[in-house]
C-alpha cells in the first residue's frame, strides 16, 4: 500500500480543495508536482486527463496508471518540454499546477522553477495571445531561413517592397526541434506576422509539430516549393492542413500535392532578381574566359555516388538503377515509383520491402539524380564541338572526354555569376530530370542579366515566354548544333530576342512580382 502521507496530514480535504479547484478551473490542464495512488483513483472517477511529474532521483515507488500522463526526469525543463507537446495535444489549454506536499517540501530546488513556469503559463494564456488579427495593416512575414539560395531573393525583394520580415534561423537544421519550436514561439509573439513563409517545408516537422502549433494559434502557413515535393513530402505524417498554402514552381505537381492532401495549391515560377542580372554587370568581366558558348551546372556525379553509397546494402535494387534512369528520363512520368510500378515490377516489389522511408527515398532520389546526368551529358556533348566553357563540379571530368572543353570551378549565385554570363555569346542551358514541364532559374537570370539563352523545351516556358521571339529552345539534341550555328551567325537577332526577353521579364517575372502574388493569395483566404 502507497504512503498517503504524500498527501499531507488530512487527505480528504487535500481531495476536496482539488475538486474546488478543479470545477472552478474546468478549461486547464492540471498537473501535479508530485504523485499519489490515492490520487489517481480519485481523479479517475471524474477526470479524463491529469499529469504527474517526479523527479528521477526520488526514492518513493511509482505505479504508472493508464489514461495519464507520468514525467520522470532530473531536469525541470524536460519536463516542461513534455508538459508543452502534451499541452498542444490537447488544444493548447493553460496548465493548472497543484503541488503535493510531501514532494515539494522534499524536492524544492526540482519543483520550483517547474511550478513558476507552469504558473506563469496559466495567467499568460499563450493561445490566446497568438489568435491576433492577421492582415491588419503593413504586410509582416516571419521567414524560416536557411542557405537554400531563394530565401535570399525573398528577403530582398520584402525590402524592396517594404514588407516587414521577421528572420527566423532553423537551428543546425533540426527541424521540429525543441529549440527550434521555443524561439518560433517567440517570435510569432514579439513578431505578430501574417503568416508563415518557407521553402520547400524548411522547419515543418515529419511529426507534425509545427503544424499543431499552426493550427492552434490559427496562423497561416505558405511553402514554396521549388524542388520536387514528392522526394521532400515522402516522410511527413502530417501535412493536411485548413492553415496551409502551397505554392509549386512545376505546375504539374499540382495534382500531385492536392493528392497528398492539400487543397490550396497555386502555380509559382521561379523568376530573378532584376537589379543583381543586369546588363551593367557585363562591362566586369573577371576571368576573360570569353567564349562562343558556356554551361553552368551540376554534372550530378558525385552527388549519385554518395546516394548510391547510401543503398550499397541493398546490392539487388541497385542492380538496374542506371537502365531506370535511362528509361524515366525519357517518359513522361513525374513520380518514380509510379515508374518503376509500371515498367520495373521486380524492382518495385523489392523497393516496397525496403526497411525505412529514407531507403525508399534514397532509391527515388538515385534514380532523378541520375537521369539528370545521363540527360546533361547527352546534351553538353553535342556542344563540345564548340570547345564550351563548363563550369560546375569536378564530376564533369568523369563522365565527358577529356578534350574540347574548358573547365571553370563552380561560381558563387550572388557574387560571381551575374557577371558570368556577359562573357559568352550563347548560355546554353539544360534542366534537371525533376522537372518534366517546368523551368529553371537560368531561364530568368541570363535574359535578365542582358544575355542570351539557348535552352531546352519545356512545356510551361510557353505561359512566360514568346518562343522564338523572346526565347530559344530545342527539342532534342540533334537541334542543338545547328540552333548554335545559326544564333553565333546573327548577333542582331540574339539581341533582339535578349531585349524582348528582358521586358517580358521586368513586366512579370521579378521576385517582387512573385512575392507579391503570394501575400495577396495568402491575404484571400486569411484575412
Amino acid at each position: 500500500m502507497e504512503n498517503e502521507d504524500y498527501l499531507g496530514a488530512y487527505p480528504n480535504q487535500f481531495l476536496k480543495k482539488i475538486e474546488e479547484k478543479l470545477s472552478h478551473l474546468p478549461n486547464h490542464l492540471p498537473v501535479f508536482l508530485g504523485y499519489s495512488l490515492k490520487l489517481i483513483s480519485f481523479l479517475q472517477k471524474k477526470y479524463k486527463t491529469a499529469a504527474f511529474v517526479v523527479p528521477s532521483y526520488a526514492k518513493e515507488k511509482f505505479k504508472i496508471k493508464k489514461g495519464f500522463l507520468f514525467i520522470q526526469t532530473s531536469n525541470p525543463e524536460l519536463a516542461l518540454n513534455q508538459l508543452t507537446k502534451w499541452q498542444i495535444a490537447n488544444k493548447g489549454i493553460p496548465f493548472l499546477p497543484i503541488t503535493i506536499p510531501h514532494f515539494w517540501k522534499k524536492y524544492p530546488k526540482f519543483y520550483r522553477p517547474l511550478f513558476k513556469c507552469l504558473e506563469a503559463n496559466r495567467r499568460f494564456n499563450f493561445w490566446q495571445q497568438a489568435r491576433y488579427k492577421k492582415f491588419k495593416n503593413k504586410p509582416k512575414i516571419l521567414l524560416i531561413t536557411s542557405e537554400y539560395f531563394l530565401m535570399g531573393e525573398v528577403i530582398t525583394a520584402c525590402k524592396r517592397l517594404d514588407y516587414d520580415y521577421y528572420l527566423l534561423h532553423l537551428p543546425n537544421q533540426e527541424i521540429g526541434s525543441e529549440e527550434f519550436v521555443k524561439y518560433f514561439l517567440q517570435a510569432v509573439i514579439t513578431f505578430k506576422p501574417d503568416f508563415v513563409l518557407t521553402i520547400n517545408h524548411l522547419g515543418v516537422d515529419k511529426e507534425g509539430i509545427l503544424i499543431d502549433l499552426l493550427e492552434k494559434m490559427e496562423l497561416p502557413l505558405a511553402s514554396w516549393f521549388v524542388d520536387n515535393p514528392h522526394l521532400i513530402l515522402y516522410m511527413y505524417n502530417k501535412v493536411k492542413s485548413d492553415f496551409t498554402v502551397i505554392f509549386t514552381w512545376d505546375k504539374d505537381n499540382i495534382k500531385v500535392l492536392k493528392e497528398k492532401g492539400f487543397d490550396k495549391v497555386y502555380y509559382l515560377p521561379l523568376g530573378t532578381d532584376i537589379k543583381r542580372f543586369n546588363p551593367k554587370n557585363n562591362s566586369k568581366i573577371r576571368s576573360r574566359l570569353i567564349r562562343d558558348v558556356s554551361f553552368v551546372g551540376n554534372s550530378m556525379f558525385f552527388k549519385v555516388l554518395k546516394r548510391r553509397e547510401k543503398l550499397e546494402q541493398f546490392k539487388d535494387i541497385l542492380a538496374k538503377y542506371e537502365q531506370i534512369a535511362l528509361d524515366f528520363k525519357n517518359s513522361d512520368f513525374l513520380i518514380v515509383n509510379e515508374f518503376i510500378a509500371k515498367f520495373f515490377p521486380e524492382i518495385y516489389k523489392k523497393w516496397t520491402k525496403l526497411p525505412t522511408i529514407e531507403d525508399k527515398l534514397n532509391f527515388e532520389t538515385l534514380i532523378t539524380w541520375q537521369a539528370t546526368l545521363e540527360y546533361r551529358r547527352e546534351c553538353i556533348l553535342e556542344i563540345l564541338k564548340f570547345n564550351p566553357l563548363i563550369v560546375g563540379d569536378k564530376g564533369w571530368f568523369k563522365i565527358l572526354p577529356k578534350s574540347n572543353w574548358i573547365y571553370h570551378k563552380e561560381l558563387n549565385y550572388y557574387s560571381e555569376l551575374p557577371f558570368f554570363y556577359g562573357e559568352n555569346k550563347i548560355n546554353f542551358n539544360s534542366t534537371s530530370a525533376q522537372m518534366k514541364g517546368a523551368v529553371n532559374q537560368r531561364v530568368f537570370d541570363v535574359p535578365a542579366s542582358g544575355n542570351f539563352l539557348l535552352t531546352d523545351y519545356r512545356e510551361q516556358i510557353r505561359e512566360l515566354f514568346e518562343i522564338e521571339k523572346e526565347v530559344v529552345c530545342y527539342k532534342n539534341k540533334e537541334e542543338i548544333e545547328d540552333y548554335i550555328n545559326f544564333y553565333l551567325k546573327h548577333s542582331n537577332l540574339r539581341c533582339k530576342i535578349i531585349e524582348n526577353a528582358r521586358a517580358r521579364i521586368i513586366k512579370e517575372h521579378t521576385y517582387e512580382q512573385r512575392l507579391t502574388f503570394l501575400y495577396k493569395t495568402m491575404y484571400s483566404f486569411f484575412s
